[in-house]
């Protein structure tokens, strides 16, 4: 393995997606386990990423803290609940969310509930990362890259993955990613 470490302050927050189990969901409740995160290859603007999926990779303090938002969309004025708990289990990033009463949590949860609504999607930083591989072919140089340090921050609720929202106008063309405006540096 080649260490190459990315720069937090040059790297935008990064987005994964997963889905809900609608057999995880209690109505009583308001809550939701999920998995948010796993060591599946995902494609970025500076080639493939690959999760770290241990205890000493990723830093669960902060969206296990009990205070960690969910968010709808990625949009910091839209919290519609708290991560409860979060944990790894078996290699898979896994958490409990728990919906707020406003209308807007209540009518999200709803559709979670029934179906409508069941793609998830993990803010976080990357606070170090190591190329493991450059691949040559035809079409060009394509580098994997295994993320060995990275803080989970954020979970939310959306109608398309992040990766996918080439309409989106947060988005930025040059990145594949949302502007460094919008989003907040991993703190030091």
């Amino acid at each position: 393995m080649t260490e190459k470490t990315q720069p937090p302050a040059r790297l935008p927050a990064q987005y994964r997606v997963a889905t809900v189990a609608r057999d995880a969901i209690n109505v009583d409740r308001r809550t939701v386990d999920l998995s948010f995160a796993s060591a599946a290859p995902v494609e970025r603007f500076f080639g493939r990423e690959v999760l770290a999926m241990t205890a000493d990779a990723m830093r669960l303090d902060r969206i296990a803290s009990g205070r960690a938002p969910l968010l709808l969309g990625h949009d910091p004025d839209q919290q519609i609940g708290v991560v409860e708990t979060a944990r790894l289990e078996d290699g898979v990033a896994r958490a409990t969310v728990r919906f707020g009463n406003s209308a807007v949590a209540r009518e999200v949860f709803a559709d979670v509930a029934d179906g409508i609504r069941s793609n998830v999607s993990v803010g976080y930083w990357v606070d170090k990362m190591v190329l493991r591989a450059v691949e040559s072919s035809a079409g060009g140089d394509a580098e994997t890259y295994d993320v060995v340090d990275w803080t989970p921050f954020e979970i939310s609720i959306v109608s398309t993955p992040a990766a996918n929202r080439s309409s989106n106008p947060l988005r930025s063309s040059c990145t594949g990613g949302f502007t460094r405006a919008l989003i907040n540096t991993s703190p030091a």
